[in-house]
């Protein structure tokens, strides 16, 4: 009987690595080649190294941009002509586009084919380009402020770069790539990417700035933002920039270190699950932070006396100014209007001042 069972056991491995080799040599080969219903509708061969490819190096002016596609990289790039440059993969349907009521609109997301579904990662090579007049390129005599209304940008798998661009609103989704932005003005921006990381650079308008990710790090420049909101399940959060006193920040990190290093605020929450918080500016309100497991530590504007202080640590130390104010709990009351709040069930707290 054991004898029957070696023997089954040793044909189930023969099974299983002769299955991992052909799917090794299916993703490797396979993949880059394939059947799909293309132009004419009918079956045919084609690979994923064969494009569609448009180029328009004389577009009509528009101030509004929408793009939705399915695979492919996706930036809308400071230049000084309205253009446009796609190369897609042949077997996709082909991109829906044009510019209605000013606004230049593409949709790349259809597709019918089997075929395209299997060629995961080959996006890299894909892209939708968007030249736009920015304004410090433009060479278009009365193009006025050289902004767009708004940029609405999504793709199921790809990453999406913003450079030079100015916009009222800004609207990013990904589901698998990194988003850069680079925006001498904005208004309002909300960018969430499933996985990847997301690097946000741009002066705000008393601006609304939105940003999330499933997975990945978040570096953002909040400067000239009312309202910070930043969000990751796991990854760090680093934020910089000249604020105000009218600035709410928050920010959320359930796996990962919170960095804030900003002029002002009038108020700022920071949470984190494991990972340490710091925290650097000007408070003008409620200052509050909460880690499960990791340090908090503070350089804050202003003197000791500026403030009231509401801190305890499940196992670490308190430092206030410098000096050691016991464990694991403190409550000052200095009938301030500013007011620090910390919790931290693991780590130590340190609060400093005169940054």
């Amino acid at each position: 009987m054991n004898r029957i069972l070696k023997i089954w056991w040793k044909l189930a491995l023969i099974l299983i690595a002769a299955g991992l080799a052909l799917l090794i040599l299916g993703f490797t080969f396979g993949a880059r080649g394939g059947y799909a219903y293309i132009g004419d509708g009918k079956l045919r061969f084609t690979s994923a190294g064969t494009y569609n490819t448009i180029q328009e190096s004389n577009l009509p002016p528009f101030d509004a941009v929408e793009v939705m596609t399915r695979s492919a990289n996706i930036e809308i790039i400071e230049s000084d002509h309205y253009g446009l440059e796609m190369r897609l993969p042949e077997y996709e349907d082909e991109p829906d586009w044009g510019i209605t009521d000013g606004k230049l609109t593409i949709d790349a997301s259809k597709t019918d084919n089997i075929f395209a579904f299997l060629s995961i990662g080959f996006y890299k090579s894909h892209y939708i380009k968007v030249y736009y007049p920015g304004s410090k390129t433009s060479s278009i005599a009365g193009f006025g402020s050289n902004k767009l209304k708004s940029v609405d940008l999504t793709a199921n798998s790809g990453d999406i770069l913003l450079q030079g661009i100015s916009a009222d609103r800004i609207g990013i989704k990904t589901s698998s790539g990194i988003i850069k932005v680079d925006t001498p003005y904005y208004q309002s921006v909300a960018a969430h990417t499933n996985s990847g990381n997301i690097t946000f650079n741009g002066i705000g308008d008393n601006a609304s700035l939105k940003l999330s990710a499933s997975s990945g790090i978040i570096r953002a420049d909040a400067s000239g933002c009312s309202a910070v909101d930043l969000d990751t399940k796991s990854g760090n959060i680093t934020v910089s920039g000249q604020t105000n006193v009218d600035t709410e920040i928050k920010a959320k990190a359930n796996s990962g270190f919170i960095d804030i290093d900003v002029t002002a605020w009038a108020s700022l929450s920071a949470e984190t699950g494991s990972g340490n918080i710091t925290a650097a500016g000007y408070p003008h309100g409620t200052t509050s932070a909460k880690a499960g497991s990791g340090n908090v530590t503070m350089r804050l504007g202003g003197n000791e006396s500026d403030f009231s202080y509401d801190i305890s640590t499940g196992s670490g130390l308190i430092r206030i100014g410098g000096n050691r104010v016991g464990s694991p709990a403190r409550n000052i009351n200095n009938a301030a209007g500013n007011t620090i709040n910390i919790r931290t069930s693991s780590g130590n707290v340190r609060v400093d001042f005169d940054r």
